[in-house]
């Protein structure tokens, strides 16, 4: 659809968490870039273009909007908050050393947990800060936590399927108009998966490697049926 659009003369607008951000001469689009020196930059956007057509096909808004090429996709402009969630299901070591929970304990339901993230940055904070503080209001940080945990329910068992398992998830939220949008990325930059046969985690490496498994799966299915 946009592919051979011409969006103007781009201009960099941000350059964090390996990415590029850059506006276009059209307000409402932004074009994301994973720069070629940055590992896995080409897997990083077509894995995370997957994650997000996954979550559209159960109705959960999020910036994107297509791929361009191999290493761009065009999303919709957002105010970003300045803060993320994590959502845990499997004990981290920084759950252990925060609150003795062993490594690896599974939980009976999911952990959220927020964190502001200005100036490159990530402290924890709790949904009553984000509240007190007006970041946002009761209403919207119920919603933002409840389509969080949405979405680790969506994104864990899709890959449960596959064998698997998804042990944290980080996500990033901003506002299109006045509807609330995941951004960022789903990749394994902003996800932790475990195995469940030896009850560790898995190498980020070893991660990027099952997930493109899984995408060149999917894709050959998609064809096979077309």
């Amino acid at each position: 659809m946009f592919r051979n659009y011409a969006f103007g003369e781009r201009r960099l607008i941000s350059s964090e968490e390996k990415k590029l951000l850059y506006a276009t001469n059209n307000n409402n689009y932004i074009i994301m870039h994973f720069p070629e020196e940055e590992k896995n930059d080409v897997w990083r956007n077509y894995l995370s273009g997957f994650s997000w057509e996954i979550l559209d096909n159960f109705g959960i808004k999020t910036h994107y909007i297509q791929k361009l090429n191999i290493r761009e996709q065009l999303v919709k402009s957002t105010h970003p908050y300045p803060f993320s969630l994590k959502v845990t299901n499997i004990s981290s070591p920084e759950i252990n050393k925060l609150i003795g929970v062993p490594e690896g304990t599974k939980f009976d339901k999911p952990l959220v947990e927020w964190y502001l993230t200005q100036d490159s940055s990530k402290n924890l904070i709790s949904q009553e800060h984000i509240v007190h503080f007006e970041v946002t209001t009761k209403e919207e940080a119920e919603q933002i936590k409840n389509i969080s945990l949405r979405v680790n329910d969506v994104i864990s068992s899709y890959f449960l399927s596959w064998k698997l398992y998804i042990s944290e998830i980080t996500l990033k939220f901003g506002k299109n108009e006045e509807n609330l949008v995941l951004i960022d990325e789903i990749s394994p930059e902003t996800c932790k998966f475990w195995n469940k046969e030896l009850d560790t985690e898995i190498p980020k490496d070893e991660a990027y490697e099952k997930m493109k498994e899984i995408y060149k799966k999917t894709n050959n299915h998609n064809k096979s049926d077309s």
